[in-house]
């Protein structure tokens, strides 16, 4: 908690966005308060938020304005086209919250709306880095590494990619994880099918040879496992590739908790003990992995620190999503991951 009187970070937080909105976003703001020593400002339609924030016992922290409200008429919903959001959703609470950070009145932007809309809404009122060709959304997820966490890039906003586009998200993706989880020397892979030299196609081949001229400690190829089984702390690839391996991943670990939860429910005193027994240590184990607490995805290349969270966050993601935008804002983030990009186009200029 900040002693101090100024706020640690101010976070616009799109209080519109995501399936539980604003509910699960106004308590995951309280959260973040409490624990992390920011500011929010709940962005969206004010009488409703103010409504809930009177019904969740939310108004000492209005008054001791902590949280505040900053009205917004406009939702992008779901199913939006990002163009659209962009051109005809000027007073939305994802464009609003994005324009408070821009205008300094916050530091760090954060919804769990819709993730294309965010990115081009982002990328409209930001703009990109200096140098940066194409802005990236990093995946960040829990992994077996002695930090626990890696990050996936691109996880979805470039289809189509270049060996010079993955090469920066590698960049970026190494600035992110040493900003924000204190990893000194991320190992960076390129996501392929297999891990021989021989594997993989043009772009991943082409992208391997430029990424093992750089500073940046690479391993080589990695495959779709090796960033959960924590061999690799950031794998890049296209945004298609991206985006199946990380919905494969998600519906995997569904799989498993279904098939673990169905064991439990199994009849016979036998299964009831052992999952009785278990209970402590599985608690632990699933503590430790949980993607509530990892945070939301970074908007990777604007000149602002953003964030999309998933759409179905609840509370706890939203708190610890928050806390990541604190984190990014206070290490100085963008700025490092600027001086990257810039030092790297100046390597390879000379």
């Amino acid at each position: 908690m900040n002693d101090n009187s100024s706020p640690l970070c101010r976070v616009a937080l799109d209080a519109m966005g995501g399936d539980f909105a604003p509910d699960c976003n106004i308590k995951g703001a309280i959260a973040a308060i409490d624990q992390f020593g920011v500011d929010v400002i709940l962005v969206g339609d004010e009488d409703l938020i103010r409504a809930r924030c009177t019904a969740l016992k939310a108004d000492g922290k209005l008054a001791e304005k902590r949280l505040r409200i900053r009205h917004a008429p406009e939702v992008v919903t779901m199913d939006e086209k990002p163009a659209n959001a962009v051109r005809k959703k000027k007073a939305s609470s994802m464009r609003i919250a994005c324009e408070l950070v821009k205008n300094g009145e916050a530091d760090s932007v954060l919804s769990a709306g819709n993730s294309g809309a965010m990115m081009a809404i982002a990328l409209f009122v930001f703009g990109r880095i200096d140098g940066v060709m194409r802005p990236a959304i990093g995946a960040v997820v829990p992994t077996l590494s002695e930090w626990g966490t890696g990050i996936l890039v691109d996880a979805g906003a470039n289809t189509e990619c270049e060996p010079s586009y993955l090469q920066q998200f590698a960049l970026m993706g190494h600035a992110y994880l040493k900003c924000v989880f204190n990893i000194d020397t991320p190992r960076i892979g390129v996501l392929s099918n297999g891990e021989e030299e021989s594997k993989g196609n043009e772009l991943t081949q082409n992208t391997l040879a430029l990424l093992q001229e750089s500073p940046l400690k690479v391993i080589g190829y990695c495959e779709g496992g090796d960033l959960f089984k924590g061999t690799v702390d950031v794998a890049v690839c296209d945004g298609f590739t991206g985006n199946v391996a990380l919905k494969a991943a998600e519906g995997s670990a569904k799989m498993v908790m279904g098939q673990i939860k169905r064991g439990y429910a199994a009849k016979g005193w036998l299964a009831k003990l052992g999952g009785l027994l278990s209970k402590p240590a599985f608690a632990h184990a699933l503590d430790q992995v949980d993607p509530r607490k990892v945070g939301a995805a970074p908007l990777l290349g604007v000149n602002h620190p953003a964030f999309i969270a998933h759409g179905n966050s609840d509370d706890v993601a939203i708190a610890y999503s928050i806390q990541k935008a604190l984190l990014l804002h206070r290490s100085h983030g963008v700025s490092q991951m600027r001086q990257m990009i810039q030092d790297n186009a100046r390597a390879e200029a000379s």
